[in-house]
């Protein structure tokens, strides 16, 4: 991972070097810088890239199980559909397992 950083900060440096010009085509290479940058930022996070994966899955918002409506309140109630903790229709996330709701 280190020699990908490295790799990466160097071509970041220096984007007008020959090697990077044969190998990316140039309506292609500020896009591609950009990803570069990207992919520099996530190393430098300290996460490997299963944790960083988990992290993308549980912040993209998923449907709570309906199982039910709570009368005296007024909301609809359920599951997470990650973890299967109790949650209702107003909570943006599982208080449990921090998975983003709809």
């Amino acid at each position: 991972m280190e020699r990908l950083k490295e790799f990466l900060e160097w071509h970041l440096q220096n984007p007008h070097n020959v090697n990077f010009k044969m190998i990316v085509a140039k309506e292609d290479r500020e896009e591609t810088l950009k990803a570069m940058h990207e992919i520099s930022e996530l190393l430098d996070t300290g996460l490997d890239p299963e944790q960083i994966q988990e992290l993308k899955d549980r912040n993209t918002a998923k449907e709570m199980i309906i199982t039910g409506f709570n009368h005296a309140i007024g909301c609809k109630v359920g599951e997470c559909p990650k973890c299967g903790a109790m949650t209702r229709d107003y909570m943006r996330f599982c208080d449990d397992c921090g998975q983003r709701l709809k």
